[in-house]
């Protein structure tokens, strides 16, 4: 086949390369290429449309080959059809057929018929006059004049019922494909490679397909003829489409348009590529099958007769298509039935007979798979016709089962128990949901035959049952409940009882305590085991009670368990007197009754006898006698049994120090050396029992023991760190259990030996005592000699006890140390009061003879204060930091108020205190304290008040803050500062000061500082924190002054009147002044801001000569800052001279004074001169002034001294 496509391919482009050299003018064009269609009967269609001159004719030739041929092998020798007419723009169909004479008909040469399977190539060539000729593309066709063969016999079946098919009417079959001998390449391009013989154009018009025919099994499907179209359920291409198509493959359809519950005959042709149909005329039978379609309506329902329940299960078929068919039901109880849970058969094996369309099915309880309530039970139906085709199972409904008509229900009571006696009542219940119960009867078996009795009512129902008494004991007592209804159904119940037809026994035999037959005043303790005769099997009737009675008195006692019956062992005791007076006896009976039904078994049987015994023993103490002393007693004791028990027990009791128990069981008496060898009071008394019980007590008798001296201890003061002077308190406890503590004397260390000192006892001669003495210490003992004490008790037997404890003597002082102030010194005190920091010990620290430091206090002339404590003291160092304060008042931890006012002094002790024991040592250090809460003396000396300063100011020092401050007793430490504005304080400025008297120079940018009114206010503190507040001052600063200027005429020569106008800026008022008659005061002259109306100034000049020294005002422009100040305006003379306010007297000499004393000024020149004139000229846009002369501008500046400072010197500024 690939050869062949080559072939095909090659030859297309070889005719492409011929086309392409035929001039386009003289050939005829092909609107229309070559297409080859194979067709049915193994015609092969020709079709194209070619455009030319006419008249047109063709010459078709055909070349058979298996591969595609050459332009050049298409010669006279392969011509098939010359001449055939052709139609400009018309398209051309001519049909190459395998018949003779068709295919001449349609303008074949003879002999050019096709023949099935054969492979075709054909080449047209269209002719125009000229003469010309035109080739179209060569294209291959097979001839396929056979349909496929026929499937192999049985190959078309039904297909299984497979998952998923049940509940519907589809019906599935399968076929193997039948060989065809020519299989469509372009369709099937990787099928069957090597065996491929046709060749389509376009290939997607070749495929197999099928024609499916259907008649009901009524209408039998007539083989001889073919089906009448309206038997075609074929459906639509492309759905019969088969593909792909692989010869002997399984080919599986299905006819989803099948009525459910119907029989089909189906008939089935295959249509191959070029659509030759197999089967034959008529189809053979095996192009023919049978098959049967599932119900799909089967439902279910529960139904309910008199006397019967069961499910109605209903489905339709056709029952007509069917002649023979039958029906098949199936149930499950686990889920929906189908061919993956096929279930149970419920008709028999052949199934039922289809007689009708509609079919009912009853299952109910006597079915193969009987009917029971409270299931869910699915149901599916299958149908089979002969042959045997069985169809695919029906849906399948399901029921859940709530319904039910069985026989009566018989229930019987739980018994109360189920072992009886005498007679036993049986009741219960018999009901029935559909019917009435008619009666109920109970039968039970005897000895013989069984007994019935009829019981009382019918739903509920008792019966009361007479046991045989003939029926052996442990024998069982079946009951048969049998209850009837009106359908004639019986419905049972049994139960079974134990007969127990004898009486209770003892397990054990009794046991009594005492075992004598003898009772004391504790009574008669007893107890038992009963039981059942039965006990231990399923027979155990129980204990219901038991009772004991004496027959003396009659007195009887009742004994039942907490739940009774009680089965098994039932144990009992008690212990109890019987009623019975001293001396008398009674014989016991013990009755049982056990818990048998409805009539107990009772049993009674002697269990013993009892003598009454209630007097009890006596006895006495011979020896000691109570109050005796001594080391040792002998103790000597008698008793004696007046009742009929006899002694059991004669015990001596002795309690004290060392307690013992001495017991010689039946004895009469008793005598024995009692020395514990333990000093204390011993309490003896003797206790006599008798065998029942009976008890009598002799005594008490209380003596004392002693044999052990005192026992003396000291309590304080104990070592160690304990160092004594003067004397001191010695005090301490003693013990003597014997004869007590009468005496205590103490033996102390003096400088020639030692002495003796009695102590005071409390309480004298009592067992524990406290006693305590003074001891002296001997003054011409030395710092830190050891200190001895002996302390000696002796009891009132006269033993003696001692101890010993070591001091040492401590008679020297140990000074405090101050680090701050030093001792001795004067200190300046202010208001912040004086922190004191202290250390001390006492003098033998560090070592074993330091005995702490138990105070550390400071006094003055009147108050005092603790600035340590501890108790005990505090051994090693101790130290601390307080404040002493002026005043007084109380004061936080650690300060000590000394109660003086300022300028007042005084002298301070700080004493420390040793741990001597009892007279300590004190040693105090001084230092004198003069109180100062006086603040220092401060002036703010320099600016002045008011002054104004400017960020252009560069007269050094301009800006520099003086403070003096004086302070006459802790001297001076800082001085200091602060700028304020309306918000508060913004600055503060310090510099450190000393001494009595100091200045301070405070240099702070305050020109640099926004425009506004600032508080400047000095300050001073002294050593000791008392400070001064030195009154403010309030400067301006001001960098945006307004500004005026004259600028019309900038200068002129005036009589009469003149007019003069100009310009201001940051201005909120503009004032106008000129001098005044003779020079007098400058007078304002009101002036508008509008340049319409300009002011005038009137200057009378018949008052004034131009030679004299008239001072005329002048606007500067701008803001001048000139020794502190800032000035927008100046006053210029005709001589020169330049001021700023307060205008010299015209002619005035400048002598020193007058310098000094009118200010400010600038004095280039003084008097008249004959140079040139100087002209001042303003500049509208500078912020300064400029003049112009023949003098140079160094002779226009002039030495003036500054006002006197700390530091005198003199500036110069340029103009």
């Amino acid at each position: 086949m690939q050869s062949m496509r080559s072939a095909l391919i090659a030859g297309i482009l070889l005719l492409a390369m011929v086309v392409a050299f035929v001039p386009a003018s003289q050939a005829a064009t092909y609107t229309s290429q070559l297409f080859l269609t194979s067709e049915p009967g193994g015609n092969v269609r020709i079709q194209f449309t070619a455009t030319g001159v006419a008249p047109m004719t063709a010459n078709i030739y055909r070349i058979n080959s298996g591969i595609m041929p050459l332009l050049a092998q298409f010669n006279a020798g392969t011509l098939v059809a010359p001449n055939i007419p052709v139609t400009s723009g018309v398209p051309k169909n001519i049909i190459n057929s395998p018949n003779e004479a068709t295919n001449q008909g349609n303008g074949f040469l003879p002999g050019t018929t096709t023949v099935s399977g054969g492979q075709y190539w054909y080449l047209i060539r269209v002719y125009e006059p000229g003469p010309v000729t035109t080739n179209s593309i060569i294209r291959g066709a097979v001839a396929d004049e056979n349909p496929t063969a026929t499937i192999i016999p049985g190959g078309l079946v039904v297909t299984p019922c497979g998952p998923g098919l049940n509940a519907t009417s589809v019906v599935e079959f399968s076929f193997p494909n039948p060989f065809d001998e020519v299989v469509d390449a372009g369709a099937n391009m990787g099928l069957n490679p090597g065996a491929v013989k046709q060749f389509a154009f376009p290939s997607s018009a070749y495929h197999f397909h099928y024609r499916l025919y259907r008649v009901a099994k009524a209408v039998p499907f007539n083989v001889i003829t073919d089906p009448v179209c309206a038997n075609d359920i074929t459906p639509a291409s492309p759905a019969n489409e088969i593909y792909p198509y692989n010869r002997g493959a399984i080919t599986v359809l299905t006819d989803t348009s099948a009525a459910p519950g119907t029989a089909y005959a189906y008939g089935l042709r295959l249509i191959d590529t070029v659509g030759n149909q197999n089967g034959g005329f008529p189809l053979t039978a095996n192009q023919t099958f049978q098959a049967i379609s599932a119900p799909i309506d089967a439902t279910v329902t529960e139904k309910l007769t008199p006397c019967n329940a069961y499910n109605e299960l209903t489905f339709t078929v056709d029952a007509s298509s069917m002649p023979g068919g039958v029906y098949h039901v199936y149930v499950s109880t686990t889920g929906p039935v189908n061919s993956g849970n096929p279930g149970t058969a419920l008709t028999p094996p052949g199934g039922l007979p289809v007689t009708q369309d509609s079919i009912t099915y009853i299952h109910d309880s006597n079915s193969v798979v009987p009917r029971a309530l409270g299931v869910t039970y699915w149901y599916a139906v299958r149908l089979q016709i002969p042959g045997p085709v069985v169809s695919c199972y029906s849906n399948s409904p399901s029921v859940f089962t709530t319904l039910f008509n069985p026989v009566p229900v018989v229930t019987i009571d739980p018994p109360t128990c189920t072992v009886v006696h005498g007679q036993v009542t049986v009741s219960g219940t018999a009901t029935d949901a559909t019917s009435e119960i008619m009666g109920v009867t109970v039968c039970v078996n005897t000895s013989t035959v069984p007994a019935c009795v009829v019981a009382s009512g019918t739903g509920t129902w008792t019966a009361v049952v007479p046991v045989d008494p003939a029926l052996a004991d442990s024998s069982v007592l079946s009951v048969t409940v049998s209850a009837f209804n009106d359908c004639g159904q019986i419905g049972t119940a049994t139960t079974t009882f134990c007969v127990d037809n004898e009486c209770v026994g003892l397990v054990t035999p009794m046991a009594f305590s005492p075992s004598g037959g003898i009772i004391g005043p504790g009574g008669l303790s007893f107890s038992g085991q009963i039981a059942d005769d039965d006990f231990s099997t399923l027979c155990d009737a129980g204990i219901n009670e038991v009772v004991i009675t004496a027959t003396a008195t009659g007195v009887s006692y009742s004994y039942s368990p907490v739940v009774a019956p009680q089965t098994g062992v039932f144990v009992f005791s008690d212990n109890q007197l019987f009623g019975l007076a001293d001396g008398q006896t009674t014989g016991l009976v013990l009755s049982a009754t056990d818990g048998a039904c409805e009539i107990n078994n009772t049993c009674s049987f002697p269990i013993g006898s009892v003598t009454a015994d209630f007097s009890a023993p006596v006895c006495a103490i011979i020896a000691p006698v109570s109050g005796s002393l001594g080391t040792a007693h002998l103790i000597s004791v008698t008793a004696e049994d007046i009742g009929a028990a006899g002694i059991a027990d004669l015990c001596v009791i002795i309690s004290g120090p060392v307690s013992s128990v001495t017991c010689v069981g039946s004895a009469t008496s008793y005598t024995s050396l009692f020395a514990p060898g333990v000093d204390g009071t011993y309490t003896i008394i003797t206790q006599v029992t008798d065998t029942v019980g009976n008890t009598s007590t002799c005594g008490p008798v209380v003596v004392t023991i002693d044999v052990a001296p005192p026992i003396v201890a000291v309590t304080s003061p104990l070592p160690p760190n304990i160092g004594v002077n003067g004397s001191f308190l010695l005090q301490g406890t003693g013990q003597d259990l014997g004869s007590g503590v009468c005496e205590v004397t103490v033996e102390y260390t003096t400088s020639s030996g030692t002495s003796f000192v009695v102590a005071t006892v409390i309480p004298p001669c009592a067992l524990n005592v406290n006693w305590f003495v003074t001891i002296p210490v001997d003054p011409l003992l030395n710092d830190d000699d050891i200190f001895d004490v002996t302390v000696t008790a002796e009891d009132g037997s006269g033993n003696v006890g001692s101890t010993t404890e070591s001091y040492f003597v401590d008679d020297t002082a140990s000074c405090p140390v101050l680090n701050t102030p030093i001792a001795g010194s004067t200190v300046i005190v202010g208001p912040g009061g004086l922190p004191v920091d202290w250390m001390g010990s006492d003098d033998d620290f560090p070592g074993p003879f330091d005995t702490g430091v138990s105070q550390v206090y400071a006094s003055a002339t009147t108050p005092s204060a603790v600035l340590f404590s501890s108790a005990p003291p505090q051994l090693g160092m101790a130290s601390g930091t307080n404040t002493f304060m002026p005043g007084s008042g109380p004061g936080a931890p650690g300060q000590f108020f000394l109660d003086l006012d300022d300028g007042e002094t005084d002298v301070i002790n700080v004493c420390l205190v040793d741990g001597a024991t009892a007279t300590q040592n004190v040693c105090c250090v001084t230092f004198e304290v003069i109180i100062d809460l006086t603040a220092p003396v401060c002036l703010l000396t320099s600016p002045a008040n008011g002054t104004c300063f400017n960020f252009a100011n560069t007269i050094l020092g301009a800006t520099d803050f003086v403070v003096t401050a004086t302070d006459t007793v802790a001297g001076l430490a800082e001085i200091g500062i602060n700028v304020s504005d309306a918000s508060g304080v913004i600055a503060t400025v310090t510099a450190t000061a000393s001494g009595i008297v100091d200045t301070a120079i405070l240099n702070y940018g305050i020109a640099l500082l926004p425009d506004g009114t600032y508080t400047i206010t000095s300050s001073a503190t002294d050593t000791v924190g008392n400070v001064a507040q030195c009154g403010s001052i309030v400067v301006t600063v001001d960098n945006n002054s307004p500004v005026a200027a004259i600028l019309n005429p900038p200068q002129a020569v005036v009589n009469g009147t003149v007019e003069v106008s100009g310009s201001s800026s940051n201005a909120t008022s503009l004032m106008l002044s000129y001098p005044g008659i003779g020079g007098g005061l400058l007078s304002p002259l009101d002036a508008t801001t509008t340049a319409m109306v300009p002011p005038t100034v009137v200057f009378d000049t018949s008052l004034h000569d131009m030679n004299s020294e008239v001072l005329v005002p002048f606007s500067l422009g701008f803001t001048f800052p000139f020794y502190g100040n800032c000035y927008d305006s100046a006053y210029i003379s005709a001589r020169g001279l330049l001021e700023f306010q307060n205008p010299t007297s015209p002619g005035a000499t400048p002598t020193v004074p007058l310098v000094n004393s009118i200010t400010p000024k600038v004095m280039g020149l003084w008097s008249a001169i004959d140079a040139p004139v100087i002209r001042v000229v303003q500049s509208p846009t500078a912020s300064m002034m400029t003049a112009s002369s023949s003098i140079s501008p160094m002779s226009l500046m002039k030495q003036v001294p500054a006002p006197t400072r700390s530091r005198s010197h003199f500036t110069k500024q340029v103009l």
